[in-house]
């Protein structure tokens, strides 16, 4: 299946929908923790998410 397939792209999206999902249950699992931990906890790990996701879309990845 070369790039301009449809069902190559359908598979792909499918595939990204997937491991988002999976990364913001992660997320929410890791502040859901860190919350019970300590509430500046909660706020630094969201914090960390939130540079680490402008750093992977601003490097295009």
């Amino acid at each position: 299946m070369n790039a301009s397939d449809p069902r190559a792209r359908e598979a792909r999206l499918r595939r990204d929908l997937i491991a988002l999902v999976l990364i913001v249950a992660g997320i929410g699992g890791t502040l859901a923790v860190a919350w019970n931990v300590h509430p500046l906890l909660f706020w630094a790990s969201l914090s960390a998410a939130a540079i680490t996701g402008g750093v992977l879309l601003g490097s295009g990845k």
